[in-house]
């Protein structure tokens, strides 16, 4: 598995968990939880960390 794919992997698990959360305890807002995971996802995916590419 290239590491691409891992990731890719882990944010659709960590996209199922967010949808798993949402139907067995819809008391729980996660709302602001899922728009942080998915904003610090763009954030990372678009500025690696430095030293890791350079």
């Amino acid at each position: 598995m290239t590491p691409v794919r891992a990731v890719d992997e882990l944010q659709h698990l960590i996209e199922e968990t967010f949808l798993l959360i949402e139907s067995e305890f819809p008391a729980i807002d996660i709302e602001g939880a899922r728009e942080k995971f998915r904003s610090e996802r763009r954030r990372a995916w678009n500025e690696p960390p430095k030293g890791i590419f350079s």
